[in-house]
Formats: C-alpha cells, sequence, structure tokens
C-alpha cells in the first residue's frame, strides 16, 4: 500500500509537471481503489459518510489532500509533507504513552487486555444494531 500512495503522491504532486506520468498515477488509484479501500472499509466498519466527517478536521488542518478520482464518485486522500510530520509526532505520543501504560501494568497484563477486548467486540457484534 504504501509504494501505491507514494506513486501517487510523486506523480500527483512532488514531480514537476513536465514528469508526471498519468498514466502510473492512474494505474496505482486504481489499484488502490480495487485492493485497498474494500480491505480498509471492513476494517473500519464504518460508512462513507461516517468516514467523510473523520477526514474533514485532517484537511482543514492540511495534513491530507484531497484528490478527484477517475469520476465524480471517486475521491482519494494522501497524507500532507505536513501530515507525514504530525502522524510522527502523534506516534511518538502514542509510543510514550503505551510504554507508560505497560510501566504501570506491566506488558503482559496490557497485551492481554487488548486481546480480551478484542475477543469481546468479536463475541459482542452479532448483538449490536445493524448500523454499528
Amino acid at each position: 500500500m504504501d509504494m501505491m500512495l507514494w506513486q501517487i503522491r510523486v506523480h500527483n504532486d512532488l514531480l514537476a509537471a513536465s514528469l508526471r506520468d498519468e498514466r502510473t498515477s492512474a494505474r496505482y488509484r486504481g489499484k488502490f481503489r480495487t485492493e485497498v479501500e474494500p480491505q480498509l472499509a471492513a476494517r473500519l466498519e464504518t460508512d462513507r459518510t461516517t468516514l467523510s466527517r473523520g477526514l474533514r478536521p485532517l484537511i482543514a488542518n492540511g495534513w491530507v489532500s484531497e484528490m478527484r478520482g477517475a469520476d465524480a464518485r471517486q475521491h482519494l486522500f494522501v497524507l500532507s509533507a505536513e501530515g507525514f510530520a504530525f502522524r510522527a509526532l502523534a506516534d511518538a505520543h502514542w509510543r510514550e504513552a503505551q510504554l507508560a501504560l505497560e510501566d504501570v501494568l506491566d506488558r503482559e497484563f496490557v497485551e492481554d487486555f487488548h486481546e480480551s477486548l478484542e475477543r469481546a467486540l468479536i463475541r459482542l457484534k452479532p448483538a449490536l444494531p445493524e448500523e454499528n
């Protein structure tokens, strides 16, 4: 997936216009649409409107840029340079918080807790309303 996103970013934003290859960009957008989007939607277990609401602040802050796809129904989102920097900062804070939690509870306990939550969500899912 990283290679797909990189090729899209390079050929849409980074290369000089004379060096951009629309065929390469289109090929990777197509691969992303057919291979990654279905996995992402299934993993997020969310609909498009919820996803759009989550993307709005990322776009407003300049962390994500939106590109038009092959037709009006398709929208592609790419992390900007600021988005990459912000993600790195967020990852560092997340790791710091995770390590602090593991210091208090110990790593094995935290891992067991995460696994228990995952199992509980799997068991609860059939009982949830369809929109969840």
